[in-house]
């Protein structure tokens, strides 16, 4: 027989009454559930479950990847974006 606290079966109630989602990084509101995570350092707040995908150990894993890839890009398109204005100012002149 399993040896739950108060504070597990509490756990394990509110994890199935939370509706079970993919991470969307591109979703406003996926991030500003893992920035929450970040502060807390807990999940319990969080509305939905982040389903882990295969190549993943763990949701924190995974969210973290995805945003790093996510930022990064954002930071390559604005280089980019730079680079092609300066060309096309020093073409235009």
């Amino acid at each position: 027989m399993h040896n739950f606290t108060e504070t597990h079966i509490m756990s394990i109630l509110n994890l199935s009454s939370r509706p079970t989602v993919r991470f969307d990084v591109s979703d406003a509101k996926h991030r500003q559930y893992v920035q929450a995570f970040m502060k807390s350092k807990s999940w319990a707040k969080c509305p939905v479950v982040f389903y882990v995908e295969s190549e993943f150990s763990s949701v924190v894993e995974m969210v973290s990847q995805q945003m790093m890839r996510f930022y990064m890009g954002k930071d390559t398109d604005i280089k980019t974006k730079r680079v092609y204005k300066k060309r096309a100012m020093k073409v235009a002149a």
